[in-house]
């Protein structure tokens, strides 16, 4: 059988160094498309952590009664979403979520490639110098999408919003944005 060998770039084979203004589209596509597909393969893990985390805030906001955790397990927390809900459930405010994590993966890794290239880390970085790059990355990455893992969050813990523009609606009415 014959070994697949990886298509070479173009300007590579050409002789010619890519632009950076290429590199950085290419890394941002890279980046958002990799989020992306992450979160969504792992969003029904996230809604349930979600709806663990704020049952006790949820169940007190209605009632001054202490009522019984609603979710008790992970095993028990996936089977009650897809009774309550359905299948569907599991990826309640996963578009948000995919609208958050693209500029987030996609600015984290232009970021820290940046921070790269205009020396911040040697050619073969330390891991002191990796570690600092990823932190100024993520810092810079989560300042760019707060506004949106807000809505996220919403969207996953009130049933009565119906998406994205209704969540942004109503952290508007509430003061909130």
């Amino acid at each position: 059988m014959a070994e697949a060998k990886p298509i070479p770039n173009q300007d590579i084979v050409h002789g010619r160094k890519p632009s950076m203004k290429k590199m950085r589209v290419d890394t941002l596509l890279a980046g958002g498309i990799a989020g992306a597909a992450a979160r969504t393969l792992t969003a029904p893990l996230d809604r349930v952590k979600i709806l663990m985390q704020t049952q006790r805030i949820s169940s007190a906001k209605h009632s001054s009664v202490v009522v019984a955790d609603k979710y008790t397990s992970l095993t028990q927390a996936l089977i009650k979403v897809a009774k309550d809900e359905g299948i569907k459930g599991y990826w309640r405010g996963n578009l948000a979520n995919c609208i958050r994590v693209v500029p987030y993966s996609a600015t984290q890794f232009v970021t820290f490639e940046q921070l790269r290239h205009i020396g911040v880390v040697s050619f073969l970085p330390t891991i002191m110098e990796r570690l600092t790059c990823g932190a100024m990355a993520g810092m810079a990455a989560t300042f760019v999408t707060h506004p949106l893992d807000v809505i996220r969050l919403r969207l996953a813990v009130d049933p009565e919003l119906r998406g994205i523009f209704d969540s942004f609606r109503s952290l508007w009415r509430e003061g909130q944005v």
